[in-house]
């Protein structure tokens, strides 16, 4: 076993075999809060998980140590990989008790096999399905689609999975020669239904590799050529991860491939996807990130908008308040100059009166 890490990313390895690989694009470890319902009959149970809150876990610390590393996952987890000869230990330790679940994703590639989970009595390769373990009666029929499951569901809530059996393990092996063990007694969900390229036939992973001098026209058109080819294998549910490579790339040489050449090759894809049935993983937490910047974005025209309307309102009440004032001076010049105007015109009359009072006094004495 083989640990290369860096700040932010690391990845483990075994005979060149990538197993797990965690990057700030693509993390490995994903922790939430889930409400789960268990409906248990005569040893058949029903059981349901409501997950509200799901996050990915990126690196916030990382420590070397002498058989391996220390990763801390900020205030939610921290976990420590120790290598011996062919085998890894990762052991977890949970920071923030409020987190009630978590998920682990494992590495695969197109033609993989994958065997175990106990006692599974429906199918032996598992890729292409999830399989719930827990301890159950294996119930009557194996297909919920069935007539004879229904009525068992209906009148005894009997009816049977694929899944169901008394014997689930934590286990599985791969044709990759690598098996992973889960040390727990929790429920758990083993899922195998993705499918994704991140090295081509033959090459170093798109993350390790330099991409000074390569032709990436000819490398993306190997890429879509082998997504292709992936596309119509039957083992999984859903391709995912249709851009990895592109992050490197762009990384690697500043610039966006141009992806017109390839058109034809990625409508092949979709077309393979479509007529086989198949989904195709849509990455959300880019689409997360547009919306936070979108709503970011609202949050703060709003609040300039209301700053404007504010300013505008002030801006409103001190243009009343000029006019009001201008109006005021205007009115208090006009009482000004009329009262001037009576006060001048009681003068002339007074003035008037004693004339008037001087000429009758002389006259009375005449």
């Amino acid at each position: 076993m083989k640990l290369h890490y860096s700040e932010k990313e690391w990845s483990l390895e075994h005979h060149g075999s990538v197993l797990l690989r965690s990057t700030e694009a693509e993390p490995f470890l994903f922790a939430g809060i889930g409400q789960e319902t268990v409906d248990m009959y005569r040893g058949n149970f029903k059981i349901e998980d409501y997950v509200t809150e799901r996050r990915a876990l990126n690196i916030t610390a990382l420590e070397e140590t002498e058989d391996g590393a220390v990763i801390t996952c900020g205030d939610d987890l921290a976990f420590r990989i120790s290598l011996s000869g062919d085998c890894a230990t990762l052991s977890f330790v949970q920071l923030n008790h409020a987190l009630n679940r978590f998920w682990i994703r494992v590495a695969a590639e197109p033609d993989e096999c994958c065997w175990g989970c106990g006692e599974q009595m429906s199918y032996f390769n598992l890729r292409g399905r999830h399989f719930p373990l827990w301890t159950s009666e294996p119930g009557v029929g194996r297909d919920k689609n069935t007539y004879v499951t229904w009525r068992s569901d209906v009148e005894n809530k009997a009816g049977g999975d694929y899944y169901n059996t008394n014997f689930p393990q934590p286990t599985f092996v791969s044709s990759r020669h690598y098996y992973f063990h889960a040390d727990c007694t929790a429920y758990a969900d083993f899922d195998f239904v993705l499918a994704s390229i991140h090295n081509l036939k033959n090459m170093q992973d798109f993350y390790y590799m330099n991409y000074s001098g390569v032709d990436v026209d000819a490398l993306l058109d190997k890429y879509f050529g082998e997504l292709i080819e992936t596309a119509g294998f039957p083992h999984f549910d859903s391709l995912s991860h249709l851009t990895y490579p592109l992050r490197y790339i762009i990384a690697g040489t500043g610039k966006m491939p141009n992806l017109s050449v390839h058109a034809e090759k990625i409508d092949t894809i979709f077309n393979v996807l479509i007529k086989n049935n198949k989904a195709l993983e849509e990455n959300k937490q880019k689409i997360r990130d547009v919306r936070k910047a979108v709503e970011d974005t609202i949050e703060q025209e709003l609040k300039e908008e209301k700053q404007r309307a504010r300013d505008m309102l002030a801006a409103t009440i001190s243009l009343q308040d000029s006019i009001i004032d201008v109006i005021k001076k205007r009115y208090n010049d006009e009482f000004s100059l009329i009262r001037k105007g009576v006060e001048e015109e009681k003068k002339a009359l007074q003035e008037k009166k004693d004339i008037m009072n001087e000429e009758l006094n002389y006259r009375k004495k005449a």
